[in-house]
């Protein structure tokens, strides 16, 4: 489900919550995500704010947030600040960057990636 249709279903999410029928997980369709930024890191920004605030209405309602479609190293820095990210799956990327450059050059790429985006704290 793309995250930004969350706040839409709200009343309806919380309701299948409560009655214990709801997912307690949402995996993130980012496809409009990654699109956008490719028109350039304010774009990406701008659909990323849109997310966030999809992820805040999940987390209220009690949903953990998944993501992973669409995002590699050119647009995973941003959206890994997404709040209460549970988990992303991005092995779909470093498989088929691998296939060029090797697994251990593809992983050291994203982990430099993930530790510039933290301050150089611990991935």
């Amino acid at each position: 489900m793309e995250l930004g249709l969350l706040p839409a279903l709200g009343d309806g999410i919380a309701s299948l919550r409560r009655a214990g029928q709801a997912s307690r997980l949402v995996d993130g369709y980012l496809v409009p995500y990654a699109r956008a930024f490719e028109h350039g890191r304010d774009a990406g920004q701008r659909a990323f704010t849109r997310y966030a605030d999809a992820a805040r209405f999940a987390h209220e309602v009690g949903l953990g947030i998944n993501a992973g479609h669409d995002l590699d190293l050119s647009n995973l820095a941003v959206f890994r600040e997404l709040p209460f990210l549970d988990e992303v799956s991005i092995g779909h990327a470093i498989i088929s960057r691998a296939v060029f450059v090797g697994l251990r050059t593809v992983v050291r790429e994203y982990l430099e990636v993930l530790a510039a985006a933290s301050g150089g704290a611990g991935v």
